[in-house]
């Protein structure tokens, strides 16, 4: 493989890692906010306040399966390209 050719797979992965790190930080803080607002929900229920809306609290729990599914699938890729990248780089 080229210097040329190394230079743009380091250059794409450096992008594509970029990416990744944008969409984990988005992915926590979406379940940051999940995570609040079951603890409100939680607060309700020890308080033995019951005006939860039921579908409300199903679709909070879907939704932070959902994202930490996408999280954790994020982190894989992350690890993934930056041990491609490390590569690159020992290779140099």
């Amino acid at each position: 493989m080229s210097d040329e050719e190394k230079d743009a797979i380091y250059r794409r992965l450096a992008r594509e890692i970029k990416a990744l790190e944008s969409d984990r930080a988005y992915l926590a803080t979406a379940i940051q906010n999940v995570g609040t607002d079951l603890e409100a929900m939680g607060h309700n229920l020890q308080d033995l306040d019951f005006n939860i809306d039921r579908e409300t609290a199903t679709l909070e729990l879907a939704k932070v399966w959902s994202l930490i599914e996408r999280y954790k699938q994020a982190n894989e890729e992350l690890s993934a390209k930056r041990t491609r990248m490390e590569k690159i780089d020992s290779a140099a």
